[in-house]
């Protein structure tokens, strides 16, 4: 016994209204109700820095209206790109004037934040540790872009090149450092063969290379402070 009726299924609806004098009268209406054009943006989802993700309302709408966190973004298309982190928005209207709207979460990942150092010079026959801190990443290590065997975060080596390492986050975002080392030649020192002399006797020990940068003497492992 109401005058009012909410309708929202499709079908023939009719109204039979009574005056006080008891005369009655009717009235049809045909109601179509169209059904919302299906729009799906996907999951929420993570992509890593500088990285560009696009967002595809896959639709048979006509009318596409694009938003970020609210705002909009005067986007039209079907597609959009996107490059910064936040929630997005569509709104797709069809050729009936049905509108329907989804939404997606986008979150970008930091990077994994890597240094190796500056490159630099080890002597030939010692070794150098190549690391960085430990902050669970996957690890990849390459020599000369030739991949090495090891997954840590340290490389033990003595070999001249340049090395790479390469840092994989759990969202997949990847960084990469690089160093060259170079590995100096030992100098060379000759005092000749063993000898002999007599007591009260001296002789000069010299080394057949003037360009050496320092020089030190032991006697019996003593250091010799005073040598030239």
């Amino acid at each position: 016994l109401h005058s009012i009726l909410s309708a929202n299924q499709t079908g023939t609806y009719i109204a039979n209204v009574t005056n006080e004098f008891n005369c009655t009268t009717s009235d049809t209406l045909v109601l179509d109700v169209f059904e919302l054009s299906e729009v799906h943006l996907g999951a929420d989802t993570t992509i890593c820095e500088c990285d560009t993700l696009t967002l595809n309302a896959e639709t048979d709408a006509s009318i596409f209206n694009w938003s970020l966190n609210n705002d909009s973004l005067n986007e039209d298309g079907q597609s959009l790109e996107v490059n910064q982190a936040g929630t997005y928005a569509v709104e797709v209207t069809d050729n009936n004037a049905c509108s329907n709207i989804d939404e997606i979460v986008i979150v970008f990942s930091d990077p994994p934040i890597i240094e190796l150092g500056a490159d630099t010079t080890i002597c030939e026959g010692e070794d150098i540790l190549l690391q960085v801190p430990d902050e669970g990443y996957d690890y990849e290590w390459y020599l000369n872009q030739n991949t090495l065997v090891g997954s840590t975060n340290v490389l033990s080596t003595n070999l001249a090149g340049d090395y790479a390492l390469i840092a994989t986050n759990q969202d997949g975002c990847k960084f990469e450092d690089g160093i060259e080392l170079e590995v100096a030649p030992l100098p060379i020192v000759d005092l000749g063969a063993d000898t002999s002399l007599c007591f009260q006797d001296s002789i000069f020990l010299f080394v057949n290379n003037p360009n050496m940068v320092n020089y030190e003497w032991y006697l019996n492992d003593v250091h010799l402070d005073f040598a030239q």
